[in-house]
């Protein structure tokens, strides 16, 4: 461990390693129309864990990263909502125990917050950061909104709303965002996916983004809170990314549900630049690349979690953040609801 350690720190990288890691749970609550857990990423209605060893693998991976000699933060995602999975949540609060973990972000619809949270200790509570998407035709908003305070105010979580921008949900944020303004709840609005069939969200705006295809639509965006500067990047990401100045692999990395591990999602789907594999038991972080690299993507840099490397994007405002998906500016800014 310490020569890992050694080879990593000596190349340079942000103090804390950020990781996107996506976990092989599979059970989901929810039935959104758009969800982009697709193919052989997607979720199910009845399964938690497809067989034991893609459990037992996601012990592992949570071990290993529990367990390294460098500082951390993670965004610990899975294919389903973690919160219905009473083995991923004990997992995860033992990473939050963890004296190299800072904060370990949890993707969540917020449905079972007030039953689940008490599995966290009072420590763990302390690094758990949540973010929290509304599904509308999901969950009522009154109970929504409840769940929110609930994890922020009564188990101590850092938490961030998030929605999603389609032409038909503009009545659904208008409420959300009403509704949150009295609370200083952090909302962050994202373009919302219609995944290809064929090539899921690694593909260009106009065939995943329904509101690219509106007049003015990058006005009415921001108008209903989405950052200029992630409209940016997300679109950039999407349709120009060959050739851009990114940092991920350099302070940031992605972990698959196989245990695969790539600079960034984008490179995992494409099979470009792999860094190994943690469940293989020889498996050692290789040094990091350099602060900025070329990308060789022609476009589908779909993920946040990704294009939130790109130059383009103010690193500044990321910084002690306990979050992969935050621009800390927004914090001191009041959301203005559209009139």
């Amino acid at each position: 461990m310490m020569k890992e350690r050694l080879a990593w720190q000596n190349s340079g990288p942000p103090d804390v390693l950020r990781i996107w890691y996506v976990a092989p749970q599979r059970l989901c609550n929810f039935s959104c129309p758009y969800c982009v857990s697709t193919g052989e990423w997607a979720k199910d209605p009845r399964t938690d864990w497809r067989t034991e060893q893609d459990l037992q693998d996601y012990k592992y991976v949570v071990h290993w990263l529990g367990s390294r000699d460098f500082p951390i933060g993670l965004r610990l995602a899975s294919l389903g909502e973690p919160l219905t999975s009473k083995p991923f949540l004990a997992q995860a609060s033992w990473l939050c125990c963890q004296d190299n973990v800072r904060y370990v972000e949890l993707v969540t619809n917020g449905s079972l917050l007030k039953n689940r949270l008490s599995l966290f200790s009072a420590e763990g509570r302390a690094k758990l950061s949540l973010w929290i998407t509304y599904h509308p035709t999901e969950i009522g908003l009154e109970r929504f909104v409840e769940n929110v305070l609930s994890a922020r105010d009564e188990f101590g979580c850092f938490v961030v709303v998030n929605a999603l921008l389609f032409p038909n949900s503009k009545r659904a944020l208008n409420e959300l965002s009403k509704t949150l303004s009295g609370y200083d709840v952090p909302l962050n609005v994202d373009l919302g996916y219609i995944a290809d069939a064929e090539l899921g969200t690694y593909t260009y705006s106009d065939a995943i983004v329904p509101a690219s295809r509106e007049e003015e639509w990058k006005r009415v965006a921001a108008e209903f809170g989405c950052d200029e500067e992630m409209i940016a990047a997300n679109i950039a990401g999407l349709d120009d990314s060959l050739g851009r100045l990114c940092g991920a692999g350099n302070g940031y990395i992605f972990i698959g549900i196989d245990g695969e591990v790539y600079p960034c999602s984008r490179y995992y789907d494409l099979k470009i630049g792999r860094l190994g594999n943690i469940l293989d038991r020889t498996f050692v972080l290789p040094p990091a690349r350099n602060s900025w690299n070329t990308c060789m993507s022609k476009c589908g840099c779909s993920n946040k979690e990704d294009f939130l490397n790109l130059q383009l994007v103010d690193q500044s405002r990321r910084r002690d953040v306990p979050s992969l998906g935050w621009l800390s500016r927004n914090l001191a800014r009041p959301h203005q609801n559209p009139t």
